[in-house]
Formats: structure tokens, C-alpha cells, sequence
């Protein structure tokens, strides 16, 4: 039974009363009308606990329809594993050898997502139910048609007793408002952008032509709007929204709904930094392909908000003619060519338009369900035309190490399961599969959690099973009064247990099934004593097993991983480079080269960032995990955090933001003039190796745990005044490629420096 440690809220509580009832329903109506109507003794406990196993001991996400049909759908696995467990349970090592298999399997389907890892725990219970003594397979017909009515009912439930409300929907919303503030800020600088007259005169400011020179005017950016950028760009990290709300899962429409968040982020941090430029510039170009972007964020954000997909018209080609005119331009002779401050204005809005293209063409995947026509970049929608279980393999091969949580969280659990099967077979236990179940609702992700909850179990379990030998021996033989108080004991357990906490909830469940069993069979107070016997083995092999299986949860994980993540990070950061300078054919991946175990010394830059971003979904898993362990601690999470504790959510949004751009820049300029002049390939290539390095420092600061502070990032510009103002048409072609590369570079350093705390102001005293 999930429970929580903290006060719900009210629309907590309310999700708790409603998941509750449900259970309650389902388990009473389907144990009530077996046992008294068909005297069915075996197909009532296993309707019972159907109903408890996919509604309590699950945490399925998503509306009433959408989980109902997570447990319809995961009824024909449940069936298949009472069945399995049936079968196995002729021997205790053919009991174990299964759990041991069905444990890690079902733990390790959290990779696909919320849904699935939500519905894991209760099908664990499925095996396990009927893995115990007495070896009975001409009971299967009945345990199956047991597991069958309770799950049914529960579903049935779920879709039309008030059905939850769905986090997707909430999650469309949240990034409809970050896309419809873009929408917004493009316009204005459009407008700003498209300020003045044909010959630059524009409110008192003149020397302007509309030749692209780039005469500077008035065109202050609203304040309110740019604090709404910022405010659009917090609400999207990942981090503020609780994990079963985002789009985790390994199918299309997860993945498109996920990178249109990261292309969202994207563009609303370009944004900033164009809207917070001190002076405008009349740039015709540009005004145009930001009326582009606002109108494709337009249409993505209807879209998000139920509307059509958006349309099929895509923004490549008006990137392309921006492209091919800022080419013309550059080719221009030195006095008509524009200003370095257009060249670099146009690069900072060029890199605002793909983000938007890429969440538009994104949202449409997720819409659509699958690509409808070429997108751009391809290796950024290498998934949207790939079938679902391609995807799936993908996701779980790529967590096939023990550097992933999942990984570890599985052999944890599955060590747990399946010692704890051998134990109570080896020990003959009456209820031995309250061991497990023990073992599977207990044990947490660090030994801190573990040892938390098998304090406040063992206290509940002890105060429930005395209130059950009470009980237990008041109404002796008089299961009429153990029907009578089921239901409301059901009801009590599902509904204070998650809201008070584990000790309740153990508490309540004793009372639960001791008035369930005693309706089964005779049964006395020992009932109530085995229960303690048995939940207190189990809390023992939980803590064994926490102790043993990486203690320290996701905090040591996390870090390395994040250590890893930067030094990739740096190997993209300098491939990348040199690639924008030496190749003229970059060939990026068309789909992820999965678990490359190290770096290549040789490794291209397709190689470099299919790395990274198998590094970057490794720590996000184990910083998604980190946040659900409120008992360790936990790096630069609290609204004071230490200034030397590394800000993990900059490492990931660094992470995400290089290689989304950098993916961007390869394919823009795969056609791309390449430099010839060596000062500018030079100074390029020196950027790229100081920032790789800077990455390395920071991994081996993160490493160690904490980051030194540093000083703010400097803008630094590649390429040399004499290119800038040459007449070579070879040099002056390759101009754009250089500007948007220097570009792309300022903004990694940027990105980086948020990683280090700012370096402390000295005192007077010091």
C-alpha cells in the first residue's frame, strides 16, 4: 500500500478518498458475492486481493480512463502469473527461481515508464498470492476467475465512479502556457526587429538603411513579458512536476512530448537573450522569421490545448531562405556587408526558430502518433517513425547497466523477493506471503528509507495485530461479523494508511486481513501472531538486502553520472567544434547507437552525442529518484541549498540545451561553406578545447561533491576583426557558419558557468 510521510493536500486527499472506494468496492463486491453467493472460498480471497493488488499496492498515474485501462490491460499479465505461480509452487526452489524472475522483470518495466512501474508492485503480488503451499493446480480455474472479477470491477470503477482527473492534460496545459508566452515575446521582437523606415529613420534615430547594416533604435522589450519568459521556462523543468505527471514512457508520444518541452526551454532561453539586448536593431530578415516563429508557436500551442495538430507547413523552409540570405549578405563587399552586430543578431534569432520548429513538428508526433513527412532536424525525430517495441527495446537496453537506478533498484528488489521466498519456504511459515508482501511494500531506494519504514511498520503491525487477536477472539466462529467489518475496515485502511503514514497503514491491513481470512476458515488469535512473525522476517531481509544493494539510494549514482554527463558533455563540445569547422558532410545518427560503454578517443561527433545523451537519460533517471528520497540528502534541492553543493538541475538543463543545439547547428550548416583562414579555425578550436575542459573540471569538482565557485562567463568572439571587415568572398562566405558557431559556444560557457556558484563578495574585514 503506497502511503505518504507528509500532510496531503486537497487535491491529494481527494485522488486518496476516490482511489479508496474504489478498492473498497471492487474487493468487497467481488469477495462477498463469491464467498456467501457461490460459496467460493479461493476465488474470493483472489478477488480481494485483484482489487487491493492493482488499485492500493499500485500507483497508476492518469486519469479514470486512463487508468482503467492500465488494469485492463494488465489483467491477461495477472492472470498469466497466478497461473505461473500456481504452477510453480510445487517445490520452494521452483517457487524461488520464478520469483526471481517475475521480481526483476516487473521491477525493472519501471524503464518504460510511469504507468507501467506503477502497476508493477501489484502484479508482483499476483505471483506471489499463489507461490505458497498447498501445491494446488486444480484450483487454478478458480483463482483465475477470482483475479479476474476483482480486477474487472476495479476498472470498471476507475472509468465511471469518480474517475481521477488526468496529469497529461495537466501537463499539455503547462507547456501550452511556456509555448504560448514565446508566441507572445516572438512578436514583440519582431516588431522590435521591424522597427523603423526604409532609410533607418525611426523615431528621432537615424543613420538607418534597410539594407541590413543594422542601425540601431529605441525598442524597449516589456519587462512584465520578460519576466514571464523566465517564469514560462521554470515552470517546464521536469523537476517541479511529481514524476507521474510527465511523459516518461518509451513510445512516440511520450518522447515527442518530452522534446517539445526540451525545445520549448530551448527557445525560451533564446528569447531571453534577445529580449534582453539594451538596443534593437532594424533587421528586416530577422522581423520576418520571428513572425514565423510566433506563428508556429501559435498553432503548437492550440494544438496543445485540444485543438488540430498543427499544421503540416514547416518552418525548414523559411529557416532555409534565411539561411540563403544571410549567405548572399555575407558574400556582400566589405562597406555594404552587415554590421558584425546583425550577423550576430540573426545567429541568436536563427537559433530561436529551430527550437520553435522542433516543438511544433513535435507536438504533431504526439498528436499524430507518428511522423506525417520529413522533419527536421532528422537526427533529433530519429524515434517518430520507429515502431513502438523498436522503442521499448531501445529504452531497456539502454538501462541494462548497473549504472542505472532502475537497474539497481530491481536487483534490490528481486534480491529481496526471492530471499524472502527462501526463507519461508525453508522456514514453513503458515502466511508466508506476508514476508514478501512485507519485503515488497517496505523496502526503499536507500537504507535510510528502509530502515524508516521498518521502524514504523513493526510499531503499526504490532498495535494492528493486537487490536486483530482482539478481535479475533470477541467474535470467535461469527463470520457474520467479520463480513460486517471488512468493508469498513477496507475503507478506513486505504484511506488513512496513505494520508498518516506506513504505521497506520500496516496497522489497518492487519485488521483488514485478519477479517478476511477468518471468513475463509476458522482461525484464532495465532493469526494475529503469525502476521507480526512474519512482517518483522520480512522487515529483516528489506534491510539485508538495503544494507547490501547500493545503500545510499541515488545520491552517490547521481553524481557520478552527472560526472559522466559533463565529461561527454566536453567530447561533444570539442567534435562538435571541429566538425563546424573541418567537415563539410556531417552525418548525423539517424537513430541512438545505445550503450556505448566508453569513450573513443576516435569517436565521431555522431558517436559523442548519441554518449551524452545516453549519459543525460541516466542522470535523469537518478535525479528523478534522488527527489522521491526525502531522507537522504540531497544536492542543491532546498530553497537555501549550500553554495557548494552542485546544482544538478543546471548540469541537466546544460546537458539538454548543448546537445539539442548542437544537433541544430550541425544540420543547419550541413551544407555549409566551411573557413578556410587559420586565425578564425584557430581561435574556434581553442573555445571549443577550453570549454571541453572546463567541463572535465567540473566533473571532477561534481565528482567529489561539491563545485568550486567561479567567476561569471565572458563572451568571447572567434573570429578576427580582419575577417569581419575582409573582402575575400571564400573568408566572407564562411562568415555565418562562424557567427552561429561562436554563438553556440557563448551560450555553452553561459550554461556551464550556471553550474558554479558566483564566487563570494568579499567583506570589509577580509
Amino acid at each position: 500500500m503506497a502511503t505518504t510521510s507528509r500532510p496531503a493536500g486537497g487535491s491529494e486527499r481527494r485522488a486518496i478518498v476516490g482511489r479508496a472506494l474504489h478498492v473498497t468496492l471492487a474487493a468487497s463486491a467481488g469477495f462477498y458475492v463469491c464467498r456467501y453467493a457461490f460459496d467460493q472460498p479461493e476465488p474470493a480471497i483472489y478477488a480481494l486481493f485483484g482489487a487491493v493488488a492493482m488499485g492500493a499496492l499500485s500507483q497508476i498515474p492518469g486519469s479514470g480512463r486512463q487508468r482503467a485501462t492500465v488494469i485492463a490491460g494488465a489483467l491477461p499479465i495477472a492472470l498469466a502469473l497466478v497461473a505461473v505461480g500456481t504452477a510453480l509452487a510445487v517445490h520452494t526452489a521452483t517457487a524461488v527461481a520464478g520469483m526471481a524472475v517475475v521480481g526483476f522483470c516487473l521491477a525493472f518495466s519501471a524503464v518504460a515508464g510511469p504507468r507501467p512501474a506503477g502497476a508493477a508492485p501489484g502484479l508482483q503480488l499476483m505471483y506471489i498470492l499463489p507461490s505458497f503451499p498447498p501445491y494446488a493446480p486444480d484450483h487454478l480455474p478458480g483463482r483465475l476467475l477470482g483475479t479476474a472479477i476483482g480486477i474487472l470491477l476495479l476498472a470498471a470503477l476507475e472509468l465511471w465512479v469518480l474517475p481521477a482527473r488526468g496529469a497529461d492534460r495537466r501537463y499539455r496545459l503547462v507547456l501550452a502556457d511556456a509555448i504560448g508566452t514565446a508566441s507572445r515575446a516572438a512578436d514583440a521582437l519582431a516588431a522590435r526587429a521591424g522597427g523603423g523606415t526604409a532609410d533607418g529613420q525611426d523615431s528621432g534615430q537615424g543613420g538607418g538603411t534597410s539594407d541590413g547594416t543594422g542601425d540601431r533604435h529605441d525598442g524597449d522589450f516589456p519587462e512584465d513579458l520578460l519576466r514571464d519568459l523566465l517564469k514560462a521556462g521554470e515552470a517546464l523543468r521536469p523537476a517541479l512536476l511529481p514524476p507521474a505527471e510527465r511523459p516518461g514512457g518509451a513510445g512516440r508520444t511520450d518522447r515527442a512530448l518530452t522534446q517539445a518541452a526540451g525545445a520549448a526551454r530551448e527557445l525560451l532561453s533564446q528569447l531571453r537573450g534577445l529580449a534582453a539586448q539594451e538596443t534593437a536593431l532594424h533587421d528586416p530578415e530577422s522581423a520576418v522569421l520571428l513572425a514565423r516563429v510566433a506563428q508556429a508557436c501559435r498553432d503548437t500551442e492550440d494544438a496543445l490545448r485540444g485543438g488540430p495538430a498543427p499544421p503540416a507547413t514547416r518552418m525548414d523552409e523559411a529557416i532555409r531562405a534565411f539561411q540563403e540570405a544571410r549567405l548572399a549578405a555575407a558574400r556582400r563587399p566589405a562597406p555594404t556587408r552587415p554590421s558584425p552586430a546583425v550577423l550576430r543578431h540573426q545567429a541568436a534569432v536563427l537559433a530561436s526558430s529551430v527550437p520553435a520548429q522542433i516543438a511544433k513538428s513535435s507536438v504533431r508526433v504526439a498528436i499524430d502518433g507518428r511522423a506525417a513527412g520529413p522533419l527536421h532536424p532528422e537526427s533529433v525525430f530519429w524515434y517518430a517513425s520507429r515502431g513502438t517495441a523498436y522503442l521499448y527495446w531501445v529504452r531497456v537496453r539502454g538501462h541494462l547497466t548497473p549504472h542505472s537506478v532502475h537497474f539497481q533498484n530491481a536487483v534490490r528488489i528481486t534480491a529481496g523477493l526471492a530471499l524472502a521466498r527462501l526463507t519461508a519456504g525453508l522456514l514453513d511459515l503458515a502466511h508466508g506471503f506476508w514476508v514478501l508482501l512485507a519485503v515488497l511494500t517496505l523496502t526503499r531506494t536507500n537504507v535510510i528509507g528502509t530502515w524508516r519504514n521498518v521502524r514504523l511498520a513493526l510499531v503499526g503491525t504490532f498495535v494492528g495485530s493486537l487490536a486483530a487477536a482482539g478481535l479475533l477472539t470477541a467474535f470467535g466462529p461469527h463470520t457474520d461479523a467479520y463480513a460486517a467489518v471488512l468493508a469498513p475496515a477496507m475503507l478506513l485502511a486505504f484511506t488513512v494508511g496513505p494520508m498518516l503514514g506506513i504505521a497506520w497503514a500496516q496497522g489497518l491491513l492487519t485488521v483488514v486481513v485478519a477479517s478476511a481470512f477468518a471468513q475463509l476458515a476458522p482461525t484464532n488469535w495465532e493469526l494475529a501472531q503469525a502476521r507480526i512473525l512474519d512482517v518483522a522476517t520480512g522487515c529483516l531481509i528489506g534491510l539485508v538486502c538495503g544494507v547490501l544493494a547500493w545503500p545510499r539510494g541515488a545520491r552517490t549514482e547521481v553524481l557520478r553520472t552527472a560526472a559522466e554527463l559533463l565529461r561527454s558533455l566536453g567530447r561533444t563540445v570539442e567534435q562538435a567544434t571541429y566538425a563546424m569547422l573541418h567537415d563539410p558532410d556531417v552525418g548525423l545518427p539517424t537513430a541512438p547507437q545505445v550503450v556505448r560503454r566508453g569513450p573513443s578517443a576516435t569517436a565521431t561527433v555522431s558517436q559523442s552525442i548519441d554518449e551524452t545523451g545516453h549519459a543525460l537519460r541516466l542522470t535523469q533517471s537518478s535525479f528523478a529518484q534522488l527527489q522521491a528520497e526525502p531522507e537522504a540528502p540531497r544536492p542543491h534541492l532546498t530553497s537555501d541549498p549550500d553554495p557548494h553543493l552542485p546544482d544538478l538541475q543546471a548540469v541537466l538543463v546544460t546537458a539538454h540545451h548543448t546537445l539539442l543545439s548542437a544537433q541544430e547547428l550541425l544540420d543547419s550548416h550541413r551544407q555549409s561553406p566551411r573557413p578556410s583562414a587559420p586565425d578564425a579555425i584557430r581561435s574556434a578550436s581553442a573555445r571549443g578545447t577550453e570549454l571541453a575542459r572546463e567541463c572535465t573540471a567540473l566533473a571532477d569538482d561534481l565528482a567529489q561533491g561539491s563545485v568550486a565557485p567561479g567567476p561569471p562567463p565572458k563572451p568571447a568572439h572567434v573570429i578576427p576583426s580582419a575577417l569581419l571587415d575582409g573582402d575575400d568572398e571564400s573568408d566572407s562566405a564562411a562568415l555565418p557558419l562562424l557567427i552561429d558557431l561562436e554563438t553556440w559556444l557563448n551560450a555553452v560557457a553561459r550554461d556551464l558557468a550556471h553550474i558554479r556558484p558566483a564566487p563570494s563578495t568579499p567583506t570589509a574585514s577580509d
